[in-house]
């Protein structure tokens, strides 16, 4: 073997050595590269994972929100219903009230020519048949409520609209003050 040939192969070792250094570095490279990819991909689905749970509970506490503010809503609907219930129920009884007090004025006006009533057979004086207004006062929750001074004479008991209690009218506070005319004019009366 010659020195050339030894200088050459030597020179082809080094350079081929070297070759596999720059290839290994490259396949080093790539590997880390790959690694830092995928320790990335692996953050990204861990906090994805972590504020999965977060955005979870914010769709939760909306949905909770915005169904407290339909019962919330529901409820002031229904309250509105009722209170429009009871006017109207207040107003057919004072409706009633005034239909009363009119065949009872129709009644009277027979008897002021003589005739006598029909259901007690005596004649019923003028005074019982006016519609002057009255307000029931609630022992129990202390609400109002429209009548008549006609409705009152004849009836011994009184249902509140707002509790429903039914009590009863003692006859002294029930005519008591109801001699007088009361056309026109309110006043309220404690039972």
């Amino acid at each position: 073997m010659s020195p050339s040939f030894a200088r050459a192969s030597a020179r082809d070792q080094g350079s081929t050595a070297l070759n596999l250094v720059y290839q290994a570095a490259e396949i080093f490279s790539a590997i880390e590269d790959r690694a830092r990819e995928t320790e990335a991909r692996a953050q990204s689905l861990c906090k994805s994972a972590a504020e999965g749970p977060k955005f979870a509970e914010k769709r939760v506490e909306v949905a909770e929100r915005d169904r407290r503010e339909t019962i919330d809503e529901a409820d002031r609907k229904l309250q509105d219903a009722s209170r429009a219930l009871k006017q109207a129920e207040t107003r057919i009884t004072v409706a009633e009230d005034y239909a009363a007090a009119a065949e009872f004025r129709a009644q009277a006006a027979g008897v002021a020519f003589g005739v006598p009533d029909e259901q007690q057979g005596r004649p019923v004086p003028m005074s019982l048949f006016d519609d002057g207004s009255v307000e029931i006062i609630c022992p129990l929750c202390g609400c109002t409520s429209p009548s008549t001074a006609a409705w009152m004479r004849f009836n011994d008991s009184h249902t509140c609209p707002a509790c429903n209690s039914v009590n009863n009218l003692d006859e002294d506070k029930r005519l008591a003050g109801l001699d007088e005319p009361t056309i026109g004019w309110r006043r309220p009366l404690s039972i």
